[in-house]
């Protein structure tokens, strides 16, 4: 439960029992959480959405939700985007793009980048209606925390001493256990057409890893896995709206 607690803890604004800072056995295995802390973020985002819609028009409530994306998380891997962007577009050295990441200020590739995905999203959650909406909602942020927890089992932590470093611990060697929990929940509500946006949200996170670790001296830093969480929504998001637009969608799960 501690373990659950530092997820919730980290991944929201949720003040909820616990210190991850008090417990770090609890932060070096709360990773395993994090697919489950995303889907009850996504849960509540498709429930807020289905209130909205008696009141409000589609594109209306799909702005308060992206919203309240940002609001529950306290805009943690947006901010992570924007250092990210700004970082690995915007030094010339592995060294000197770290550094970039570290500093505060949001540059003109971060503003961009954040611009562009919450744009993305706001259309791509408008051109959805009903069930098919609040399965993207509920679905889409615990796909972008799977993105995330790819990339902290694939790639090293930059900072030894930082607090993406105890997520190496080898308290985490099973973490095939939350990849599990997300195929199963993505094919509970998908049906067969889990595997067309699973598999491409896992290329596009590991692709991007691969990029930055590039670009950072083949290591990663937390700033990067916040931005591969919220390229995992995007990503998923685009793909139920082109099934949906296809004629697939999780209306195929019923028929």
């Amino acid at each position: 439960m501690s373990s659950f607690i530092a997820a919730v803890r980290f991944l929201t604004v949720v003040p909820i029992g616990g210190s991850r800072a008090d417990n770090p056995r609890a932060v070096a295995t709360s990773p395993a959480f994090f697919p489950i802390v995303g889907l009850a973020i996504g849960l509540a985002l498709g429930v807020l959405d289905l209130g909205l819609a008696q009141v409000l028009p589609g594109n209306v409530g799909a702005a308060i939700v992206v919203a309240a994306m940002i609001a529950v998380t306290g805009a943690l891997h947006l901010d992570g985007l924007a250092d990210a962007a700004d970082g690995l577009f915007g030094g010339k050295t592995a060294e000197r793009r770290r550094a970039i990441m570290k500093d505060p200020a949001v540059g003109v590739f971060g503003a961009s980048a954040v611009g562009a995905v919450l744009l993305i999203k706001w259309t791509a959650i408008s051109e959805l209606d009903s069930w098919e909406r609040f399965a993207a909602l509920a679905v889409a942020p615990m796909l972008g925390r799977t993105a995330a927890l790819l990339l902290v089992r694939a790639f090293p932590y930059t900072n030894a001493t930082g607090l993406g470093s105890l997520y190496e611990r080898p308290g985490i060697a099973l973490m095939w256990l939350p990849f599990v929990f997300t195929i199963a929940v993505s094919s509970l509500v998908f049906g067969a057409w889990a595997a067309v946006i699973l598999i491409p949200v896992a290329i596009v996170a590991f692709a991007f890893g691969k990029f930055a670790a590039s670009r950072l001296g083949g290591r990663l830093s937390g700033d990067i896995y916040g931005a591969s969480s919220e390229l995992g929504e995007v990503v998923s998001l685009i793909i139920v709206v082109a099934l949906v637009e296809g004629g697939a969608g999780v209306s195929a799960l019923w028929s």
